[in-house]
């Protein structure tokens, strides 16, 4: 696996400069117009947590999901050139993308967050530990999802484009932009169903000590990775005879 995450840096390395700025970018993007929305209602803090820092977490952290996805399921179907080399699998091509982009993010969080605090306008995390983990979970869940995609485009190659969208639907119900508890009770079932909505919650319930989700369950967020990736394992296995090498 070490040689292939070399060979995957090197590879991004040789993209363009503004591909990897963009990866700092991106985030900081998104958390300007989420927050935007935020100041122009008014609302300067969401249940006792920052807008800033509200925002930083739900668009780095979906970012980072939907980068996962979309290069891990592409690697996966693109592994034909590397499956010469000893060792290598559709599925460590994309596992080693996977690894890669949350190792990636995670170091985007720490200068994010970093120079947002030192600006002060992002708080810190109430444990680092419990943060990370809670963002490499959400890794996790980017790389199952990137693996059954990519099983699906080995022969449907036009299902990434679907993917897009799919991608943007779980965007809006996963807790993203807003929690649950902001909602009216009788609506909160609706944007529940996701399991990324119970982690991104929980995400920000570690990071936050005025925080803690009455409505994200511990039990169904893991519960539903371990799904997630046994399903991805399962489709994974039928699709690799559809990976050939050149």
């Amino acid at each position: 696996m070490l040689p292939l995450l070399i060979l995957q840096l090197h590879m991004i390395q040789g993209e363009s400069r503004f591909a990897l700025l963009w990866t700092l970018v991106g985030p900081v993007v998104l958390l300007t117009l989420i927050s935007s929305l935020y100041f122009l209602m008014g609302t300067h803090f969401v249940l006792g947590m920052d807008v800033p820092t509200f925002s930083l977490l739900g668009a780095t952290t979906w970012i980072m999901f939907r980068q996962i996805i979309f290069r891990s399921s592409t690697s996966y179907i693109s592994a034909r050139g590397l499956l010469n080399l000893r060792g290598v699998t559709p599925l460590l091509c994309a596992l080693v993308q996977s690894i890669l982009y949350v190792t990636i993010y995670l170091a985007v969080f720490g200068i994010l967050i970093g120079a947002g605090h030192y600006a002060g306008i992002i708080s810190l995390p109430a444990s680092w530990p419990a943060f990370m983990c809670m963002v490499a979970t959400m890794g996790v869940a980017g790389a199952a999802i990137g693996l059954v995609f990519g099983a699906i485009a080995t022969v449907w190659r036009f299902f990434l484009r679907l993917g897009t969208a799919l991608e943007r639907m779980l965007e809006i119900f996963s807790s993203v932009f807003f929690v649950s508890e902001q909602l009216p009770e009788q609506y909160r079932g609706y944007f529940l169903w996701p399991p990324f909505a119970h982690g991104m919650q929980l995400l920000r319930s570690v990071y936050f000590d005025s925080y803690h989700s009455s409505d994200a369950s511990l039990t169904y967020y893991v519960l539903s990775l371990v799904v997630l990736v046994s399903i991805a394992l399962g489709v994974e296995r039928f699709a690799r005879s559809n990976v050939q090498p050149v």
